[in-house]
This record gives C-alpha cells, structure tokens and sequence, in this order.
C-alpha cells in the first residue's frame, strides 16, 4: 500500500489540475466580487449588474445567471460604485461607493426598504421605496429608456364650493427625453416638455355680468445635463404664461442655472430674462430677475401604498423693476388607482405683484382629476 501513495497522488494531480486551470480561466478573482447573504444563512459570491424593486440580478461562473429575490435576502455587499433610485415615483437618486446594503425588516414585496452604509461612512441612511440599483457606468436613467417618452397625462376639473359656482377644465401633458452623451452615462442629460391649458369660470351669484371667466396656459421647456452624479445638474429653461384675470396676455422667460436633488428635496435657482405683455393700456415690461425653486414629494402609505405628496414653492424676485416680483405655490396629492392610473388633488396658487391696477394680484385654484403615469411599473 504505501508504494501506491506517490501514484494516487500524481493521479489525483492530473485530474485536478484541468479543472482548476478551467476553473481559473471562468472564475477571475477580479469579478467576483460582490456578496450577497441569505436568511438561512447561505453567501453567493458573484456579480450584482444591477436590481429591481423585486429582484436582483445574479451571475457566477459556477451557478450561471440567476434571479436572486429581495424576500430571500439579508443583505448585499457590493464593491463598486452604485447609484440606487428610490423614494414616491423614483423621485429620489443617492450615489454610493462600496455599499453595503441591508434589507430593513418592515420591507415587503409592495416596497423595498433598506439601509445603506458606505466603508468610509459611519452613519447608515435608510431609503423607502427602492426602485432600483445600477452600476453608476450604466447609461444614465437605469431602467428609463433614452428618446422620448409619455411621462403623465392628466385632465381635471374645479371642485365646485357652497358660496361660489365655478367651472373649471384644464390638462396636463409631460413629455420627456432622456439620453446620454458617452457610453459611461455621463454626463448624461434630461428634456422635460409640459404643456398646461386651463379655462376657469368663476361666478358668486347668477346675475348678469358676474362671471369671471380665466383663460389659463402654461408651457415649459427645460434641459438638465447632470454633472458627476444624478444630484447635480446644470438648467436651461424657456417658458411661456397666459392668465387674463392676472393682466398677462403673455409672459416669456429664458434663462439658465444649477440644481441639486438631495434625498426627496429638489433645489434650483437661475438667472433669466422675463418679457411681460399685459393687457392695454398698461405697458409691457423687460425684467431681469432669478428664479428660486423647491421641490418635495414624499409618501404617504397611510392612505394607500404609493400614494404620493408633491410640494412646489417658486419665487422669482426682479433685479430691474421694483415691485415685479412673483410666486408659484403647488400641492399635489396623488393616490393610486392602477400601477398607471391615480386619483389627483390640487390646489395651486400664482401671485404677480405688478399685475395691472384693473386686474387681480393672486389666482388661487383647486382641481381633481385622472393621471396617467406611462412610464410606472406595476
């Protein structure tokens, strides 16, 4: 017997040595990096290209390609850069470096909650409603696709008050275009296109001559290109405004600035050029101002999973011409019907502090309607 142990152990050599050298060529210590850890305390070891808000894509050489569902899974450890979308419609975009991500224990498969921590970071951040996780390479806009795109219809009315008649018929259209200017997403660039028209007919009583009827529009043409990361962009805008029970035939605005999305809360601020055309005889005007805006959505699964509370607050104060200032005030409360379709309720405000003496300063007004969101997934 002991003569025989040289030779089993030169078979076992050679029948060893293809595999590991197959094993060596598929299995470069490089790309296996990220871990992934089970709740009956398996680990993989492999490749994470990215996730949805259900699973997660897999893939080793040893297992092949794989759909790894979030239900399953503790936590994952990724060794790359990743940008993960979340928060009421993917509103929010945070950027992470070596991530290790944990899943929150009030997680469900309606809605992923979890907890992110970097290595050089001591505090972990928590984050609702996780859409997806790509690797920051990845074109820009993860899931979204590039050119252009349907992203909310929406028609509504007034809602009718005891003291007051009113009629009131509007629409929203949102287009937007997304693209990328390399193959690694950046800097990569966004177009929103949003058409509102609206008529509104006021009345407080029935005699003749009481009515108060407004013809509203609103037309925006924005392009973002985000710098580095989806928190940073740069802002060049053009939009047009039609309110007669505000004076303004037409207003035109161009200009361009930078903004940041922190977590739910977009900030911006521009320089712009404003043309005024109010209705005779008050002249028309040429301003100089800026445009300071914040934006908020956050969730309210209270009433119903992924219902949605949008704020906007804009002031826009004037360099040239005292007392030309203005403010827009929106709030927005959207609750689901289907994955697409969702019941909405507003009330917006628009106040122009040099309105013609004839004319009103503030145009107050609520409305409810449909929206449809294309571009949601179930």
């Amino acid at each position: 017997m002991p003569t025989l142990q040289p030779l089993s152990a030169l078979i076992s050599i050679l029948l060893v040595c293809p595999f590991a050298a197959i094993s060596a060529d598929k299995l470069p210590v490089g790309d296996l990096h990220d871990i992934v850890a089970f709740k009956n305390g398996d680990t993989l070891t492999g490749n994470i290209p990215g996730t949805t808000s259900t699973s997660i894509d897999f893939s080793n050489p040893a297992v092949g390609h794989l759909t790894l569902k979030w239900a399953d899974i503790t936590s994952v450890q990724i060794k790359h850069a990743v940008r993960i979308v979340s928060g009421p419609q993917g509103s929010k975009t945070n950027v992470f470096n070596n991530p290790t991500i944990s899943v929150r224990p009030e997680s469900s498969e309606d809605k992923l909650l979890l907890e992110v921590r970097e290595t050089a970071q001591p505090n972990a951040v928590r984050l609702q409603n996780v859409q997806s996780i790509a690797d920051v390479t990845a074109p820009a806009g993860g899931t979204q696709p590039l050119g252009w795109r349907l992203a909310k219809f929406k028609l509504n009315t007034a809602i009718l008050a005891a003291t007051q008649h009113q009629q009131t018929y509007g629409a929203e259209l949102d287009l937007v275009r997304n693209w990328h200017a390399d193959e690694q997403g950046w800097p990569h660039q966004r177009t929103l296109l949003q058409l509102i028209p609206s008529y509104d007919d006021k009345r407080k009583n029935n005699k003749p001559g009481s009515a108060n009827i407004t013809q509203d529009y609103f037309g925006k043409l924005q392009h973002l290109i985000f710098i580095n990361s989806d928190n940073f962009y740069a802002s060049s805008v053009a939009d047009i405004y039609r309110n007669n029970s505000l004076g303004l035939y037409f207003q035109q605005a161009y200009g361009g600035g930078l903004g940041v999305i922190v977590h739910d809360i977009e900030l911006n601020s521009d320089l712009r050029f404003i043309g005024q055309h109010f209705y005779p005889p008050t002249p028309s005007q040429s301003l100089v101002g800026s445009q300071l805006s914040e934006r908020y959505s956050f969730s309210l699964d209270c009433i119903r999973p992924h219902t949605t509370l949008n704020e906007t607050a804009i002031v826009t104060p004037v360099f040239n011409v005292g007392r030309a200032w203005q403010t827009q005030a929106l709030i927005e409360l959207v609750i689901p019907i289907t994955a697409k379709l969702g019941f909405s309720l507003s009330a917006s405000d628009y106040y122009v502090e040099n309105a013609p003496p004839a004319f009103r300063k503030n145009y107050f007004k609520t409305t409810f309607g449909l929206q449809f969101s294309p571009a949601k997934k179930p």
